[in-house]
């Protein structure tokens, strides 16, 4: 089966990275990526026939600048709302040491971080493989957690990732689902989460300050403007999303661990 997200008006951006349209907004609201490096077709995919593979040596990744985000799309600079979800399926060929960033905005160099989803490993051995959630609440000042700690080496293997964050109640969650079961990491950020207009939306990468590229396929990286609940983010991994409203909502199962952290500088 597949998704249908022609009938849910927040779906923003749909970036499905088959072949001859790596950069194409397949919801049809305009927001064409622009590559970095050489980002190359796979016919490796979870989703359609074609996924992108990105080479971090390479510097490969994707970006928009804020400008040239589409009306309503989430955390664009006047973002009243600043409610987000972003669904993704990622298949590392590698896990170097520090961030490997799957979706972004965030100018870590110049100290604008709004959002980072991403793989972060600080040293040898699974307790220090996480995935990381960063929020940026002022220029200098951000919140980050460890998601799912201990989850070890994961690259060679297909994995779908759902994150949501609402302002308004500065609760995010991350859906991970591992090949084999699914688990849900969740918490409340101290502060609200500020935007810059000079933070590009990035794939695969952060706009500035961090080598922190992707190394690894890309497939069907879907974003919205409301937070989807765990059975829709559930629904888009299995092919079977259909329109806003049209599932229940639920707080799924809160697994996994998380650590806050509210520091002030860049990421760590």
């Amino acid at each position: 089966m597949a998704n249908n997200f022609s009938g849910d008006s927040s779906c923003k951006a749909l970036w499905r990275f088959e072949s001859g349209a790596l950069t194409t907004d397949s919801r049809g609201n305009g927001n064409t990526l622009v590559a970095d490096g050489t980002p190359a077709e796979s016919l490796d995919a979870m989703e359609g026939t074609g996924s992108v593979s990105l080479v971090r040596t390479d510097s490969d990744g994707y970006h928009i600048t804020d400008a040239n985000l589409s009306s309503g799309f989430p955390l664009k600079n006047g973002d009243t709302t600043k409610k987000i979800t972003v669904c993704a399926w990622v298949k590392f060929t590698s896990l170097p040491g520090g961030h490997s960033d799957i979706a972004s905005k965030a100018d870590v160099g110049g100290g604008y971080e709004t959002f980072r989803l991403c793989a972060y490993v600080w040293g040898s051995g699974p307790a220090n493989y996480n995935f990381d959630v960063v929020l940026g609440c002022t220029e200098t000042v951000y919140q980050s957690w460890h998601a799912f700690d201990d989850i070890g080496d994961i690259s060679g293997s297909w994995h779908h990732l759902g994150f949501t964050y609402d302002d308004s109640t500065r609760v995010w969650q991350l859906r991970w689902w591992n090949g084999s079961t699914a688990a849900t990491a969740s918490d409340t950020a101290t502060y609200n989460i500020s935007l810059f207009a000079v933070s590009d939306f990035c794939v695969g990468r952060v706009y500035s300050g961090e080598s922190s590229y992707l190394d690894g396929l890309l497939d069907e990286v879907v974003v919205f403007n409301r937070v989807l609940s765990i059975a829709e983010i559930d629904s888009v991994r299995n092919g079977t999303f259909a329109s806003e409203g049209s599932l229940v909502v639920s707080l799924g199962d809160r697994m996994g661990q998380y650590v806050p952290v509210v520091q002030s500088g860049h990421s760590p």
